[in-house]
C-alpha cells in the first residue's frame, strides 16, 4: 500500500511545492517525516490505515498560509492526496501575524490533553486588522486550546509576550515572537541559540590594535536578535582557541572587543551557555558560526 502526498500552491495552473516539510502523525505520535521532492510529492509504503494528521513546514519567510494539522484519511488501497496550499502575501506596515502552531508532549512521550496556554502582552502593540492598523493598543491576554497533543495560535511577529504553560507549572514565562510567517510553537516557548554570525566574519589587526564586532544571534525558533538585546543576557559564551593571540570582551552594547596581542591566527568559537528555563538542555552545545582573525 503506498500513500503519496502531493504538494501544490494557489497559482492557475498549479505549482508543485518542492521543500515542504513534512511530518506524519500516528495517533499523536510522530510517525514519518520527509520533504516533497521536486514533483511536489513523497511517497510513504507503511503508513497504516486510519485517520490520521500530517503537519507541514516550509523554509523561512516561504509566504505560505499554514492550516495545520491536516486530516490524512488512509485506506488499505494505494492512495494519492493533493494538499492545495495558499501562498499569501504579508500586510504591509509594521505589525504582522506569525501563526505558531506545535505539539506538546509530556515527559513519558503522551500528547497533552485538554490543556490551554495563556499569553499576555508585554508591550502595547501597533494591531493590524482587516481595517488597517491600530498604534499603541495593549491587547488583552489571549488564550491557546491544547487538544491531544496540538496547538495553534497566531501572535505579532516581533513583540513580547507573558506566557504559562500550567502542565508544567510554568508561569509569566516571558517570550518574543520572530519575525516570520509561522513557527515552531514550543520553540517559539522554548529556545535555543541555533547559531551566532559576526560581523565581519574575518578580521586581520596590528599587534595592540582593537576591533569591534557585531554579533547576531539566531534561535531555534527563528528569532533573530542583535545589538543589545543579542548582549543582554549573552545566551552564548565565546571561546578563543589561541588566547595568547587575541582575547575577547564582551561589551554590554551586544558586540565583542577584539584586542590583538602577538602575532598568529585565532578562531572564535561558540559554547551554548547553560540558560534557566524549565525544559532539558540540547544534548550539543555547539553553536554554528565563527570568526576567525589574524594578527601581524
Amino acid at each position: 500500500m503506498e500513500t503519496t502526498l502531493r504538494f501544490v500552491d494557489n497559482a492557475v495552473p498549479p505549482v508543485r511545492l518542492q521543500g515542504v516539510t513534512v511530518k506524519i502523525y500516528v495517533s499523536g505520535t510522530l510517525f514519518r517525516q520527509g520533504t516533497s521532492n521536486a514533483d511536489g510529492e513523497l511517497l510513504f509504503d507503511d503508513i497504516p490505515a486510519g485517520d490520521h494528521r500530517v503537519v507541514v513546514g516550509f523554509p523561512m519567510n516561504s509566504g505560505f498560509q499554514i492550516n495545520n494539522p491536516y486530516a490524512l484519511e488512509v485506506t488499505d488501497e494505494d492512495a494519492l492526496f493533493t494538499f492545495p496550499l495558499s501562498r499569501v502575501q504579508d500586510p504591509v506596515g509594521d505589525a504582522v501575524m506569525c501563526c505558531c502552531s506545535g505539539y506538546f508532549f509530556d515527559t513519558f512521550g503522551e500528547p497533552i490533553e485538554d490543556a490551554s496556554l495563556r499569553f499576555r502582552p508585554v508591550n502595547a502593540f501597533n494591531v493590524y486588522s482587516d481595517a488597517g492598523f491600530h498604534s499603541g493598543v495593549l491587547m488583552k491576554e489571549v488564550y491557546c486550546k491544547v487538544l491531544d497533543g496540538y496547538a495553534e495560535i497566531n501572535l505579532l511577529r516581533g513583540y513580547t509576550y507573558q506566557v504559562d504553560v500550567p502542565w508544567m507549572r510554568v508561569n509569566d514565562w516571558r517570550i518574543t515572537v520572530p519575525d516570520d510567517v509561522s513557527a515552531n510553537l514550543p520553540l517559539v516557548l522554548f529556545p535555543f541559540v541555533d547559531s551566532v554570525s559576526f560581523d565581519p566574519e574575518a578580521v586581520a589587526l596590528d599587534v595592540g590594535e582593537t576591533e569591534t564586532i557585531d554579533v547576531s544571534v539566531l534561535f531555534t525558533s527563528g528569532l533573530v536578535v542583535s545589538g543589545e538585546s543579542a548582549g543582554a543576557d549573552w545566551p552564548v559564551s565565546f571561546e578563543v582557541d589561541h588566547p595568547e593571540v587575541v582575547s575577547i570582551t564582551r561589551r554590554d552594547d551586544g558586540s565583542l572587543a577584539a584586542v590583538a596581542l602577538q602575532a598568529g591566527t585565532a578562531r572564535v568559537t561558540c559554547v551554548r551557555a547553560d540558560v534557566d528555563q524549565p525544559i532539558q538542555a540540547l544534548p550539543d552545545p555547539g553553536v554554528g558560526g565563527h570568526l576567525d582573525i589574524t594578527v601581524s
